[in-house]
């Protein structure tokens, strides 16, 4: 009984997942977050299944996101959520020194960024609960908000930790799963705004906030 339960969620969860994603279904439906539990991440990063991220068709957004972060402070402090193996920090140190912070839910990826980037810090932690008292001049969100539930108590709970004139980057390819992401983040007004398509066919946004109570709404 227990495995056909354990079986059944996994199934539930791969359909609210698909159905975010379709077309007619995922316009219609109210906003649901794209459940991918601890235990799939570990099993993805093992398999080598998110090394995609390192390809050429993915490095126009990287570079988007990067300079959005360069242009925040000389040798920016740069808290990095949802970090995976690190592979922005490699677009933030090119030519510039970075103070770099990432922080992700799975073991498998923080160790394979550790091994590789052995200058910077990474932190395995629940994203949802991470407090800090350092203060960053960048925040990104890279291809991870529309994994939670709540993207603008997320949204808000981070600002806490930016400079005086910090920045949050976010970004996220374009499905009816992240439209609906977009319309929450209305009441956070954009300072600019970024889209890039590829051959391939995905397109994505990125988008530039600004901590500082004017820039939100009632």
């Amino acid at each position: 009984m227990t495995i056909s339960i354990v079986q059944n969620n996994a199934t539930l969860r791969r359909l609210v997942n698909r159905l975010g994603e379709s077309g007619l279904a995922g316009r219609l439906l109210p906003y649901t977050p794209l459940d991918i539990p601890p235990e799939q991440w570990e099993r993805q990063y093992a398999d080598g299944h998110w090394q995609r991220l390192e390809h050429i068709h993915e490095l126009p957004r990287y570079g988007a996101v990067a300079a959005y972060c360069r242009e925040a402070a000389p040798g920016p402090a740069v808290l990095d959520i949802g970090c995976g193996e690190g592979l922005l920090l490699r677009h933030l140190t090119a030519d510039h020194e970075t103070h770099y912070l990432g922080i992700d839910i799975s073991v498998t990826a923080i160790e394979a960024a550790r091994r590789r980037y052995r200058q910077a810090t990474f932190l395995t932690t629940n994203v949802q609960q991470y407090q800090s008292g350092e203060r960053f001049d960048a925040i990104v969100f890279n291809e991870c908000i529309y994994c939670f539930s709540d993207p603008v108590a997320l949204l808000t709970h981070f600002t806490g930790m930016l400079t005086n004139h910090g920045i949050i980057v976010v970004s996220c390819y374009d499905s009816p799963r992240t439209r609906k992401v977009w319309k929450q983040l209305q009441r956070f007004d954009a300072l600019d705004t970024t889209r890039i398509h590829s051959e391939r066919g995905t397109s994505w946004t990125i988008k530039l906030f600004a901590e500082t109570p004017a820039y939100l709404t009632p």
